[in-house]
């Protein structure tokens, strides 16, 4: 198994924080 990276998101409602999460999420996932 690979290496754990925990990452904490601060951010409110209208600064993406969101989306950024998901997007490094998605792109973490896709490379393995």
């Amino acid at each position: 198994m690979g290496k754990v990276v925990e990452i904490r998101w601060h951010g409110r409602g209208g600064q993406g924080a969101k989306t950024a999460s998901l997007l490094l999420a998605d792109a973490a996932f896709n490379t393995g």
